[in-house]
Parts: C-alpha cells; sequence; structure tokens
C-alpha cells in the first residue's frame, strides 16, 4: 500500500512540473513570444514499467491548453483597450489642433486690422513731415488730433502729440511700431523733437462691465496709473404705495408714487485722489421734474500733497448732505423703514452749495471721523443766489465727528446685513450755526419750520412778531448706535435753539427731541422687524407761551431679496401733529392719525 502511495504521488508531482512549463509557454506564445522548446519527461517510477507513459499526462496537457488560451484573451483584451486609448488621445489631440488653428485665424484678423492701421498712420505721418512748418494749431486727418506744446517765446513747437485712431473692436492692443517715437522736420532748424503719445493706451476699446453699477473704464484705467478717467452709472428707484387714515381736520390720502427716481454718475480724473459725485433726482412729487439733487468733487489732498494715508485729509465742494445728524448722513436708500423719522426731518439742515474739510485723525487706539463745512444756509439747496433776494448774505457752518468701538460699523447704513459676529458701536456728535435775515432772503428767512400741535403755524415766521428782521439758529445732537448678529439700536438726540432776535424784543426759543429706532433679523439678512419712536418737544410755535409736542410711533418689516439693492419694505406709523410738512416724508404738519406705507426699491 505505501508503494501505491509513493507512485502515486511522484506521478502528481511529475505532473504538475509539465503544467507549470507548458502553461509558461502557452503564455508566452500568446504574447508573441519566442521561448526555447521544452521537453518534458516521463515521470520516474519505481515499478517494473519503465518507459511507458503516465496516465495522468494526457490531463495535464489539456489542462496546459486550457491556461494558455486564457492567457491569450486577457493579451487580447489588453490589446484592444490599448488601441482603444490611443484613439482617444488622437481625438483628444484633433479637437486641440482645430481650436488652435480657430484662435490663429482670429490673432490673424486682428495683425491685419493693425497693419491696415499702421499703414493709415505712416500715410498720415508722412503728410505731417509736410506740414509742420505751418504755424499754429493743426488738425491731419480724422482720428489724428495735434497739439503742440509751446517753448517760452512761443516761438516754435518743441513737441507733437499724437492720438491715435480707435482700434477695431477686436484689437486690443497697438503694435510698437505704430507708437514709436518718429522724428519730424523743426521749421527752425534742422533739429527734430521726438512724437510721442498721450497714453500708450489710446485707440483700444473701453471696457464696459458690471460692479456695483455700469462701469466704463479705458485699459489704462484697469492699471496702476494716474491717469485714468473712469465712469460709473448707477440707477435708483422706489416705488411707494401710501395710505393716510386722518383723525385730524387734515385730509385723508390714497396714492401711489414714484419717489426718489435716481441717476448717479460717479468717477474720477486724472488720479484717484480726484473724484466726482453727480446725482439727477425726479420723482412724482415734483411733477416728474428732473433737477442735480447733488454734485461735487472730492480731493484727498492730503495723501495726493503730502503723502499720506488715503482718506486723512480731503477738500470738498458743491451741493451735498451738510455734516449734522445721523440720519441724514445714511442714505435714503439704506435705511430699515420706507424713509426717516419725523423728528430728525425737524431738526435736519439738509443739502446746500459748500465746501468741506474731511477726514480721519488717529487718537490712541481709536480714529476720529470728522467734516466741517462753510456752505450757503440751511435748507437751501433749492434757493437761489442771494441777488434774487431767496438766500441771504450769511454762510452756515456745520462740523460732525464719529467714531467706532470694538469693530468696524461697516457701509450697511442702518440694518445689520453684515450680521456683525462682533459688537460694533458707533457714536456720533454734530452742531451747525447760521443766522437768516429777513430783507436780502426771505425765503430762507421763512423755512425755518416751528413746533405747533394744531399745524396752523408751521413755520416760526408766522409766529413772530413783524418787526423781526433777524434771528440766529444754533442745532447740536449726538448720536449712539449698537450692531449685533442681526440686532441693531440706533438712538440720536437734539436740541434747537432760536436766538438773538433782532427788530422786536423776543425770548430765545428751545426745541429738542430724540429718535429711538431698534431692528432684529427673523432670517438672517433677509427678513427684518423694526420699530421706532420720534419725539419733539418745544416753545418755537408759541412763542414761549407753552411747550409742544409731536410723537410718531412706528413699527415695520423688510424683505431685503438682494440686500438693499431690492427689498420690499412696509410700515405703519401714527401721529399726533407732525411738526413739518414733507412730500418725501408723505406728511403734512398737524397731521394727526395712520400712515401706511409699502415701497418697493431698486438699485442697480
Amino acid at each position: 500500500m505505501n508503494r501505491v502511495s509513493q507512485l502515486s504521488q511522484r506521478s502528481i508531482g511529475g505532473g504538475r512540473r509539465s503544467l507549470r512549463r507548458l502553461g509558461l509557454a502557452g503564455c508566452l506564445a500568446a504574447l508573441g513570444c519566442t521561448t526555447p522548446s521544452i521537453k518534458t519527461a516521463a515521470p520516474q517510477t519505481n515499478d517494473n514499467r519503465v518507459g511507458r507513459p503516465s496516465r495522468r499526462r494526457p490531463h495535464s496537457l489539456r489542462l496546459c491548453t486550457a491556461v494558455a488560451a486564457g492567457a491569450a484573451i486577457v493579451a487580447s483584451a489588453r490589446s484592444a483597450a490599448a488601441q482603444d486609448d490611443v484613439q482617444r488621445a488622437l481625438d483628444s489631440l484633433e479637437r486641440r489642433l482645430a481650436s488652435q488653428e480657430r484662435q490663429i485665424s482670429a490673432q490673424s484678423a486682428v495683425i491685419e486690422d493693425q497693419q491696415w492701421l499702421l499703414e493709415r498712420q505712416t500715410r498720415e505721418l508722412t503728410e505731417l513731415r509736410i506740414r509742420t512748418d505751418a504755424p499754429g494749431p493743426m488738425r491731419s486727418g480724422p482720428g489724428v488730433q495735434i497739439s503742440r506744446e509751446l517753448t517760452a517765446g512761443d516761438i516754435e513747437p518743441a513737441e507733437l502729440f499724437v492720438t491715435p485712431l480707435s482700434l477695431p473692436a477686436s484689437a486690443t492692443t497697438i503694435p510698437a511700431a505704430a507708437t514709436s517715437a518718429v522724428a519730424l522736420p523743426n521749421s527752425a532748424s534742422a533739429s527734430s523733437a521726438p512724437l510721442r503719445e498721450t497714453s500708450s493706451n489710446y485707440g483700444a476699446a473701453p471696457t464696459i462691465h458690471y460692479d456695483h453699477g455700469l462701469l466704463i473704464a479705458s485699459p489704462r484705467d484697469n492699471e496702476s496709473s494716474d491717469e485714468s478717467f473712469p465712469l460709473k452709472v448707477n440707477g435708483r428707484f422706489q416705488f411707494r404705495h401710501t395710505a393716510f387714515d386722518s383723525d385730524g381736520p387734515n385730509r385723508d390720502e390714497n396714492q401711489v408714487e414714484l419717489e426718489r427716481v435716481r441717476l448717479v454718475f460717479s468717477g474720477h480724473a486724472f488720479t484717484t485722489d480726484l473724484s466726482y459725485f453727480a446725482q439727477l433726482d425726479g420723482d412724482s412729487d415734483g411733477q416728474a421734474q428732473v433737477d442735480m439733487l447733488d454734485y461735487y468733487l472730492l480731493y484727498d489732498i492730503g495723501h495726493a500733497e503730502l503723502g499720506w494715508d488715503s482718506g486723512r485729509l480731503a477738500v470738498k465742494g458743491g451741493k451735498y448732505r451738510m455734516p449734522f445728524a445721523r440720519a441724514r448722513q445714511d442714505s435714503g436708500f439704506m435705511l430699515q423703514f420706507v424713509d426717516r423719522a419725523t423728528g430728525s426731518d425737524f431738526f435736519d439742515i439738509n443739502r446746500s452749495l459748500g465746501v468741506s474739510l474731511i477726514g480721519r485723525t488717529p487718537l490712541g487706539d481709536q480714529t476720529i471721523g470728522w467734516e466741517t463745512a462753510v456752505f450757503n444756509g440751511f435748507r437751501d439747496d433749492t434757493f437761489a443766489p442771494n441777488r434774487a433776494g431767496e438766500l441771504d448774505r450769511n454762510f452756515g457752518f456745520a462740523t460732525r465727528v464719529t467714531t467706532d468701538f470694538i469693530s468696524p460699523w461697516g457701509q450697511d447704513g442702518e440694518p445689520d446685513l453684515s450680521w456683525h459676529e462682533r459688537p460694533s458701536v458707533k457714536l456720533g456728535a454734530a452742531t451747525a450755526f447760521t443766522r437768516v435775515r429777513r430783507d436780502d432772503g426771505l425765503l430762507e428767512f421763512s423755512s425755518v419750520p416751528a413746533l405747533a400741535d394744531s399745524g396752523l403755524n408751521p413755520f416760526v415766521v408766522d409766529v413772530l412778531p413783524a418787526a423781526v428782521d433777524e434771528f440766529s439758529i444754533v442745532l447740536a445732537a449726538v448720536d449712539a448706535n449698537f450692531k449685533y448678529r442681526g440686532f441693531t439700536v440706533l438712538s440720536e438726540y437734539y436740541v434747537r435753539e432760536l436766538t438773538e432776535f433782532s427788530g422786536a424784543a423776543v425770548d430765545d426759543r428751545f426745541d429738542h427731541g430724540f429718535t429711538l429706532q431698534a431692528g432684529y433679523f427673523l432670517c438672517r439678512e433677509k427678513l427684518e422687524l423694526v420699530g421706532r419712536w420720534s419725539r419733539v418737544v418745544g416753545n418755537s410755535g408759541s412763542l414761549g407761551d407753552t411747550d409742544h409736542s409731536s410723537d410718531d410711533l412706528a413699527a415695520g418689516i423688510s424683505w431685503y431679496l438682494r440686500g438693499h439693492d431690492l427689498k420690499f419694505v412696509f410700515d405703519v406709523s401714527h401721529f399726533n401733529g407732525v411738526p413739518v410738512t414733507s412730500p418725501t416724508l408723505n406728511v403734512q404738519a398737524g397731521d394727526d392719525g395712520w400712515l401706511f406705507r409699502t415701497q418697493l426699491q431698486l438699485l442697480f
């Protein structure tokens, strides 16, 4: 039995060795490799049948043949996959070549346009060589403008400046040969001055794109250049419905109107230190008439002339909002309510023509922002100059200072759209002064509002003795404001004194008031609930006989679809004797009742 077992194990071992040899050979053959022949020896056995083949050999051969066939199939599959990879690579290369051919064709068209331009400029320069001796300013050919810089004696041109033609829209650069210096003959001598260009990008097409407004700029404006003239155009629009339910003598109201329909032009000229701003305004209150609401220049003299950081010292001149109350410093498009409170409007000095110094001054760990202005007077932005009898000869003066604590206040206006992760506190204080005269500025003299419950005497002039021809107005205001994680608190306190009456004996008059306002985002940066209380108390409408008061209680909800750029606001207010008449606020002096306003705002 042991003998048979040994013979069986030897036969199996020999078959396995043959299988490995034949399998390896078959695999190599399937892969196309040449291998030496493999001789298989008969398995050695110890029995008497020497030389007889093993009975297990045919099975081993069939197994080896199957393995070799499998290896051939695997090799064939791998070869097919490799061919697919090569085909895909060829297709990708063909696509890239086609794209490069298109790009080369487009560049060839640009080069042809530039060559045409160069040939035309060469012809024009040839004509200029002939006509250089002509005296006075010259112009040669459409699109080529010539100006001259003269010597001290204004005898002969020193240099000529050429503005090339505008390139086609597809051309973005000018060949170097087109802008190289060209020697021109001089009328006084054989020497010549080089021709130089005023801008390396003149002739290139301007870029027009949207960046918080329609921005039009030349390629030079996109570089770090002192000579740049970008122009930004913005549109502003408020569509409002107003309903007033009167509890007093004034009429009810129910109307749809356009409020603050404005077109804004802004940018800078020559240098980023010199900026400009112009704003056209039209609305239903003005019977759709358009006027220049704001227009001013701002020059950062500290940065341009003294080398200071930008914003340290600037001068501003034109027509704009004078520095005083916080509510007026925030744009009418960046409010939480439909519009401002009646109390802030009562103490407001509004817009005027004037000049301001503006700056930021470091003070320890804080930075104090400030503005001081000299201007024509209070509430006189629509008045004609003093010779027309509307505006007197006395200037107005105003100063406002502000500072931020803990974290920067930001540029969101009243709501906390930026969602301050750290608390932000902003403090402000302001004062203003002017003196009004009856004889040479009747409209300005008559525009000072008075506080009267009935609304029958909305202006101080209505209760003053006729002999009074001049008096002074002194204003002061302080404000404290807070923002944190969508929660906003705004507070202001105002005082006004009418003093130094001339022409009749009248005691000083004193009015004061406050506005307290709060808001919270129910849905972060989208849905805000707001509330407000504004109150004015004083004796300006009664000449000191008694104090009158006026309250403005309001609540509302604001839905910011795209921040201030697109928002929907609804508010409701209750008055018990409005102290001012303001079409913008939709109120009249003496209003007593409920005011409902709904407004859609669009900025672009």
